[in-house]
């Protein structure tokens, strides 16, 4: 016992040393893929990695790469290309004010508890740790994959083990009203890019390994039976691999075979034909109650009406804090309502952060998918499914998807400035 204390020293001392002695860049690469890992509760295998738990191992991870970033230099000495230098800096200051409007619109909400409830949304920052030390592509790509992977694993997993769920999802967050068992995917913006990427790879005829990486990929799309998702990857990855052929002719010819002959095949599936049932019985609900669709219901109530002055609407409210008794109150009346940001994440943004974070986040979308010179295929149209999902989903509200978002502006700038394609 007396031998166990010296060795355990000698131990974090030898760790501490050979973290000193490696590069930058690849510590800051260490720390991110932790941090990735953590967004996602490790996975939460079991139930043994709480959220509280992992929440703190990426906040202490996050702030880790702010303080290298801040107190080192590129090992390069180069100002590395940033595309999104100027709208992410915006963003991230109309982030920081609407830290204050809690305390200076309403009193049940402290300045320190809206500062924490803020620090997942400030992963938005990272873009500009990594572009500083310049993270290549490839980490990038290697890392995607590694979590798309993960995601197959795991889904495929709890759907053997189901009702006994081993990674993250409670069983009870389940329903089998869309043709088969919809569980959630753990990391499905992951899979969401590596689609994206596959099919560029597939585009510019990079290998036929990219065609089952792309498969695969949209099979579990398809899985995650949700509709909006499984609509805008369905046209984005028809239109990328269309675009493989020079003939603009030639090409709207396969656009149009391919949808009529999905058009006579898929009614037919059972699954969509359950999907198509639901929307029409969930419109039926809503007529015969005289409700508005509970998405429309949100998009009101967090785009215009949910606001109590002008201040709000420039800056927002400020993120609610559970912990407090202004957060508990906006969670109780969204439950009450059924109208919840994440299904609305533009205008969940909004509530949130105010009109000027949205304009900037969608000029961050629009540079990304209309800059013409780009070479980044994937990152354009995985913008334009973040752009169009948005209004229907809350991938710009989630820690662990808003870490994608950054990978992808990460990966375009760094294709644009070393011209990969």
């Amino acid at each position: 016992r007396k031998l166990l204390i010296p060795s355990t020293i000698f131990c974090r001392l030898c760790f501490f040393l050979y973290l000193c002695s490696m590069k930058i860049s690849t510590l800051i690469k260490i720390l991110f893929t932790v941090y990735c890992f953590a967004t996602l509760s490790f996975f939460q295998p079991l139930g043994l990695i709480t959220p509280e738990a992992a929440k703190s191992v990426s906040y202490l991870f996050m702030m880790a790469i702010f303080g290298l970033a801040f107190m080192c230099d590129n090992e390069d000495g180069l100002l590395h290309h940033r595309q999104f230098k100027s709208p992410m800096k915006w963003l991230l200051l109309f982030i920081c004010i609407s830290i204050l409007m809690p305390t200076i619109t309403r009193t049940e909400q402290s300045l320190l508890q809206t500062a924490v409830a803020t620090i997942p949304y400030l992963s938005y920052g990272l873009y500009f740790a990594l572009r500083k030390f310049n993270i290549e592509w490839q980490f990038f790509l290697r890392l995607i994959v590694t979590m798309a992977v993960l995601a197959l694993l795991t889904h495929l997993i709890n759907l053997h083990y189901f009702p006994n769920t081993i990674f993250g999802t409670p069983a009870e967050e389940y329903d089998t009203d869309r043709g088969g068992l919809r569980l959630i995917i753990l990391g499905f913006n992951y899979v969401v890019l590596l689609f994206f990427v596959a099919a560029a790879q597939i585009k510019y005829n990079k290998g036929k390994i990219w065609w089952v990486v792309f498969i695969v990929c949209y099979l579990l799309v398809i899985f995650s039976y949700t509709r909006q998702h499984i609509a805008v990857c369905t046209v984005l990855g028809l239109i990328i691999i269309a675009s493989k052929v020079r003939n603009i002719a030639s090409r709207v010819l396969i656009i149009l075979s391919i949808s009529g002959c999905a058009l006579v095949v898929i009614p037919k599936m059972d699954m969509f034909q359950k999907m198509i049932n639901l929307t029409i019985e969930q419109q039926e609900h809503n007529e015969a109650y005289n409700r508005e669709n509970v998405r429309i219901m949100a998009a009101k109530y967090y785009g215009w009406e949910g606001f109590d002055n002008d201040a709000n609407r420039i800056f927002g409210h400020g993120v609610p804090s559970y912990t407090s008794k202004w957060g508990s109150e906006v969670k109780n009346m969204a439950d009450l309502e059924h109208i919840y940001m994440a299904d609305v994440g533009w205008f969940g943004l909004n509530w949130q952060f105010g009109i000027l974070a949205v304009i900037t986040m969608m000029v961050v979308c629009f540079q990304a998918i209309l800059r013409k010179n780009s070479y980044s295929t994937a990152g354009r149209y995985y913008f334009i499914w973040l752009f169009a999902t948005g209004f229907m989903s809350g991938s710009l509200l989630y820690q662990y998807e808003i870490v994608v978002t950054v990978i992808a502006l990460c990966m375009i700038d760094y294709q644009n400035e070393h011209k990969l394609l």
